[in-house]
């Protein structure tokens, strides 16, 4: 029997390749397929390596995944239809954000800017069915399964642990976290094959010595290819004719209806599960605003101005954090985070970027100074004066603008018409000058 470990490396006789390699899936009798190590054979971007909390890929390797995906599923459904045996490791979700090789323009002459558009994909629409896991570890598995699961559980049960569990369950469940009913391990005869999803095996620091590590190594892979041979047999690799179509038992088109109906609602309500994740997650990123430090808080600010209206680009290295454009008139922006509240010395560099910008650019820009002030202090415990009075004068002969990023949220919720119901107290904060 071949053997293939893609994703993931194994001792044993096996043939270990990447993912993305060139390497056909259709020379071997079993797949052990790691999708959560995978993911890692294609790079991110240098610039943005990270989108909205998931890796976001280069142009090379965004056009290399888009390839590789519907390939390598092909050569999945081939294997199962010729009777072999796909293991899966129960994956999270592997989603990373892709270029799709359209780019869009905003602004004009030296104030252009290039937008690369991406959009997400996941590893896991490789698999040939649908699914849908959460990301959670663990090692409390409990088996429910029967013959010929029973042994593979009792050579190799000590060293499996949990990465995910089934959000909406498939096949027959085998692993479960024990004492619920949440499925880390299932299996479906599929075609002439066999799907299994296994829970993650043991990396090396489980074990005392690289030695113990590949031992338990070779011991997994002879385990699933005597599991692959007994799943065999018990099914005989036996499949009905395409004459015998023709023929249906009493009820037995009601009966497909009826699967069809429900496959059909569960399509939607996964759609609706997913926009509706869609909606919070960018909800919790506005939250940001007010919890935010650094690079993740700008790039909020960035956002906000953005559904304003305002045309963004990042500044020069070593210059003002965002400068913006509003019908032809520039903003420099200045975007602070502090335990306290603002101080003098953001002014004076704020005040240090407007010249440099009429040094650079020949013209007066409109100065803003961005602050998360208390930044560790709950809302509605921020009693205190963002803008102490020390800086308003210096501030104001100068012409900035002062916000804090509780203003900006409200601002930007009440303009864009944010959903009014966002969980928690009223952002509307007190005491907080903005001139």
């Amino acid at each position: 029997m071949r053997i293939a470990a893609v994703g993931r490396a194994f001792e044993g006789s096996t043939d270990n390749f990447q993912f993305s390699s060139t390497q056909s899936f259709l020379d071997y009798d079993l797949l052990v397929l790691d999708l959560g190590h995978a993911k890692h054979e294609y790079n991110t971007n240098l610039t943005s390596p990270v989108y909205q909390g998931l890796p976001s890929l280069n142009d090379t390797s965004s056009a290399a995944i888009r390839r590789d995906i519907p390939r390598r599923k092909s050569e999945i459904l081939d294997m199962l239809k010729l009777g072999r045996t796909v293991i899966v490791f129960t994956p999270a979700s592997q989603a990373v954000f892709a270029a799709t090789g359209e780019t869009k323009y905003s602004g004009t002459g030296k104030n252009s800017r290039a937008t690369r558009i991406v959009n997400t994909i996941d590893l896991l629409t490789v698999l040939p069915v649908a699914v849908h896991t959460v990301e959670a570890s663990g090692e409390s598995i409990e088996f429910r399964g029967q013959e010929p699961f029973n042994n593979f559980w009792a050579s190799q049960g000590r060293f499996l642990f949990y990465e995910a569990y089934f959000q909406v369950p498939i096949g027959n469940g085998l692993f479960y976290i024990k004492g619920t009913n949440r499925v880390v391990g299932a299996y479906m005869s599929m075609e002439k094959g066999n799907l299994l999803f296994l829970p993650s095996f043991a990396y090396d620091q489980f074990f005392k010595t690289t030695k113990d590590y590949q031992n338990a190594q070779r011991s997994l892979i002879q385990s699933v290819v005597r599991l692959s041979e007994d799943l065999k047999r018990d099914t005989g690799n036996f499949s009905l004719p395409s004459w015998a179509e023709k023929y249906l038992l009493p009820n037995e088109e009601h009966e497909k209806k009826v699967l069809i109906d429900i496959e059909s609602s569960l399509a939607e309500l996964l759609t609706k599960i997913s926009e509706q994740k869609e909606v919070l997650a960018t909800m919790n990123e506005f939250k940001l605003l007010v919890t935010g430090t650094g690079r993740a808080l700008e790039m909020q600010v960035a956002r906000v101005f953005e559904n304003l209206g305002f045309t963004v680009a990042e500044g020069l290295p070593g210059r003002g954090d965002l400068i913006l454009e509003y019908q032809g008139t520039p903003v420099v922006v200045e975007v602070k985070s502090s335990a306290k509240s603002a101080a003098e010395k953001h002014a004076a560099q704020l005040e240090k970027w407007v010249s440099e910008y009429y040094a650079e650019k020949g013209a007066n820009p409109k100065a803003i100074l961005i602050v998360n002030a208390y930044k560790d202090t709950p809302l509605v415990e921020r009693t205190e004066v963002s803008f102490p009075s020390q800086m308003l004068s210096y501030s104001t002969c100068r012409g900035h603008c002062l916000m804090t990023t509780t203003q900006l949220l409200d601002l930007s919720r009440n303009l864009c018409k944010l959903k009014p119901d966002m969980p928690g107290h009223s952002l509307a904060e007190k005491n907080h000058q903005l001139i």
